[in-house]
């Protein structure tokens, strides 16, 4: 019923067995939140295949990242397309997060710059500050 094959399904117990103790209409809940957050059922599948835990995640805590790269101005297309390359981004810390951006400010990019960056190499949010000093 969620759109999973039955090897995706297999896939998905082996990376998080703990699906098993969720309720089904909980995880049609956390589709249905994302699709409201404007993600196409499709992509949030192929999310759930990138980062099975996904389906563990909070959806407030999404609900408050996806704001947080509003407010950083950010157009919802720019955060679906990040987070469907790139789901674990709804896993990193929003200190980590801000202090990352931070950094991109010290190096002189502008915030255009930094969006246009995070949006087409989304992993750059997950590097640690010192490899992320040293590759700029």
């Amino acid at each position: 019923k969620l759109g999973f094959t039955n090897e995706e399904i297999k896939k998905l117990i082996k990376h998080l067995p703990t699906i098993f103790s969720y309720n089904i209409d909980t995880l049609n809940q956390k589709i249905d939140d994302l699709i409201n957050l404007g993600y196409k059922k499709d992509d949030i599948i192929k999310m759930i295949k990138k980062n099975p835990s996904l389906l563990s995640y909070n959806t407030l805590t999404i609900k408050i990242k996806f704001t947080f790269f509003k407010q950083l101005g950010y157009l919802d297309d720019d955060i679906i397309n990040m987070t469907k390359a790139f789901p674990i981004i709804y896993a990193l810390d929003l200190t980590v997060i801000k202090s990352k951006i931070e950094c991109l400010y010290e190096f002189l990019y502008t915030k255009e710059e930094i969006i246009k960056m995070t949006v087409s190499f989304p992993s750059l949010l997950s590097f640690s500050l010192l490899n992320l000093k040293e590759k700029l």
